[in-house]
């Protein structure tokens, strides 16, 4: 019985790396994972079997659609953001970005749902998936709202990403002067993301609401994307 468990325990690892970092070659999964390459090929083959993982033409592994039909289970039963299918959608076609709800947990970011815009497959955050306060649009803004004991650990995606304090200080002062972040190319380089907060009726941050996609494209868009993101931002608060 410990070998099978073992085998599952491993499989599971794989869908967590993959879910956190989106596609990765077989060798980055066995270093990441800590396995011999042909323990990692194996763990590979065997969720591909299953369709749970997938093959890029570029060789690289990622997770397969059926992840996203599972969140879109799990998304259902949440009834506390059933409003927010329709809100992201709207989002999406209104700036043509992929758009994102994400909620504080855990001193971390986790994506709840998206809507699937342009660029996708070089986009980190997906639904399930999660990141650190200090990296991202949508996290920043969460960070800014949050206590100190609940912001968690600062980890560096690329040289852009926030790390120091003093910087960190004053993006969260600007969060609450502008109301927004914009945030260049600090968990992908060559992706920004722009989020806005949500707040519940307390005044409370409840959660952030973003969009997504390639540097140059979204900066010539902030004066058209910000209104709509606050007033979807209203409307799930």
């Amino acid at each position: 019985m410990a070998e099978p468990i073992k085998s599952l325990a491993k499989a599971q690892a794989v869908v967590d790396l993959l879910r956190r970092n989106g596609a990765l070659t077989p060798s980055e999964i066995a270093d990441g994972i800590a396995v011999p390459r042909s323990s990692a090929y194996r763990l590979i083959d065997g969720l591909r079997a299953i369709e749970l993982v997938v093959s890029r033409p570029d060789g690289s592994i990622d997770l397969a659609q059926r992840w996203l039909r599972l969140s879109d289970a799990s998304r259902a039963a949440r009834t506390e953001w059933a409003a927010a299918r329709d809100v992201l959608d709207g989002l999406a076609r209104t700036t043509g970005f992929t758009a994102y709800l994400t909620v504080p947990r855990s001193g971390a970011a986790v994506c709840l749902d998206w809507a699937r815009g342009r660029g996708i497959e070089l986009l980190v955050l997906r639904p399930g998936g999660s990141l650190a306060l200090n990296a991202g649009a949508a996290s920043r803004v969460l960070r800014a709202h949050l206590p100190a004991a609940e912001r968690g650990e600062i980890v560096s995606y690329t040289p852009f990403t926030l790390t120091d304090p003093g910087s960190l200080a004053a993006d969260a002062e600007a969060v609450h002067s502008e109301g927004f972040v914009l945030a260049a190319e600090d968990v992908t380089v060559g992706i920004t993301s722009l989020a806005v907060p949500v707040f519940d009726e307390r005044g409370g941050i409840r959660a952030s609401l973003s969009v997504g996609g390639l540097s140059r494209d979204v900066r010539d868009a902030v004066a058209g994307a910000l209104p709509a993101l606050r007033e979807a931002a209203t409307a799930l608060g």
